[in-house]
């Protein structure tokens, strides 16, 4: 198979489920207000807890959570649950499990929320322990404002704005994640990839997220792809939760404005986690459902209209970031 006519089999397939994500995170974030989460992440483990609970549901990426996060903090959140709300929220994201439901299946879409909760409350309790001098003051980001992706919590009446948001925000970051799962399916031979499947296989797939980029929805085609081509599911449970979760973008304002040692923390618990849960899943036996992601779908009419009405918005939402951005 072609390169393109990959991408476009594998857009097809998981477009109405990215079109659930990005229709259910709009109306989250049209009506979650900034101050509510604030509210509940004073510090303590239970904050930590409370803090990972409430990120779960929330469609929020790495890199839009951060001023989110940060905007509670300044509001008087502790570092403990600020911390486990970062490590949550990006990867319980409707919009990334929605879409490792469609190309993983529901065991491992299990296992990754499983990993992400127990993580977020362990980082974030490790944080707690580590800022012994709970009066050191942090430098303050400010808020989004008026535009970026934080929750404003007006009305509903903002769902169209909301939605061309996100879809601006996640479309360039899922194209890229499909574009490097087709490649990676197509032109990576098996035998590259099997120190994936081995014993150091999580170990591995810890190393290789750490310089890398990539963002939770991006992080699972480029999974399935690896996991097709012989890569362990616990290896790829590793890289799903250890690449989104310690990209530089995070690292560098977690360092700004929250300190070295909450960054040292952030970055041993997490990637410790990660690598912990893909033993255990490996060991469990972890199925994956399906890995035959280029496969036709089921239903190829109603995956062209849900891929043509995804590109309609992720370009919508891209024009409109763009001309935002620049009145």
């Amino acid at each position: 198979m072609d390169p393109l006519g990959a991408f476009v089999g594998l857009l097809t397939e998981i477009s109405p489920y990215l079109l659930i994500g990005l229709v259910l995170g709009a109306a989250l974030q049209s009506m979650v207000p900034e101050r509510y989460l604030a509210r509940h992440l004073r510090g303590g483990l239970k904050a930590c807890i409370i803090a990972t609970l409430l990120g779960v549901p929330l469609p929020l990426c790495s890199c839009s959570v951060l001023p989110l996060a940060i905007a509670a903090k300044n509001r008087g959140a502790g570092v403990g649950p600020v911390i486990a709300f970062i490590v949550a929220t990006p990867q319980t994201d409707v919009n990334s499990l929605l879409l490792a439901y469609a190309l993983l299946g529901p065991y491992f879409t299990a296992a990754k929320v499983l990993t992400a909760v127990v993580a977020a409350v362990i980082v974030g309790y490790l944080a707690e322990l580590t800022l012994k001098d709970r009066s050191e003051e942090t430098e303050e980001l400010p808020s989004c404002g008026e535009h970026g992706p934080c929750y404003r919590g007006r009305s509903f009446k903002d769902f169209p704005r909301e939605l061309l948001e996100l879809s601006g925000t996640v479309g360039p970051w899922l194209l890229i994640g499909l574009a490097a799962s087709v490649l990676l399916e197509l032109w990576v031979p098996s035998p590259a990839v099997r120190y994936l499947e081995g014993f150091l296989g999580p170990v591995l797939a810890a190393l290789i997220s750490l310089p890398l980029y990539v963002c939770s929805v991006a992080a699972i085609p480029i999974a399935a792809a690896l996991v097709a081509k012989g890569a362990s599911v616990g290896s790829m449970l590793t890289f799903t939760v250890a690449g989104p979760g310690t990209n530089v973008a995070t690292l560098s304002v977690i360092l700004r404005f929250l300190g070295g040692r909450i960054v040292a923390a952030y970055l041993v618990g997490i990637t410790l986690c990660a690598v912990a849960a893909g033993y255990a899943a490996d060991t469990i036996g972890v199925p994956v459902v399906s890995t035959g992601i280029f496969e036709a779908s089921c239903h190829p009419s109603l995956g062209a209209v849900s891929a043509a009405i995804l590109l309609l918005l992720m370009t919508a939402g891209i024009i409109w970031r763009l001309v935002r951005d620049r009145t």
